[in-house]
């Protein structure tokens, strides 16, 4: 969630929820689209910092590096869909 008027994003709510053993908010996603200009270039930045120091859970179904993954290309698709 993000109000994105005036070409910049602000009031930017990340979260994540079926990657880790909680949902989480991802601070790092947030801190980099705040005040940022509302662009395919800052969602790419941002989307980097997407799980960064998540705890993400591991399973016969997938490793935590493809968890994190999935939440770098989840996040990426949401936030162009508010473009």
């Amino acid at each position: 969630m993000a109000d994105v008027s005036g070409g910049t994003f602000s009031d930017v709510r990340v979260a994540f929820t079926g990657a880790a053993d909680a949902a989480f908010r991802d601070a790092g996603v947030e801190a980099a689209l705040e005040g940022k200009a509302a662009n395919a270039e800052t969602i790419a930045a941002a989307v980097e910092h997407a799980a960064a120091g998540a705890d993400m859970m591991e399973d016969h179904y997938a490793g935590a590096a493809y968890r994190t993954h999935l939440a770098k290309v989840y996040a990426k698709r949401a936030l162009h869909a508010l473009l």
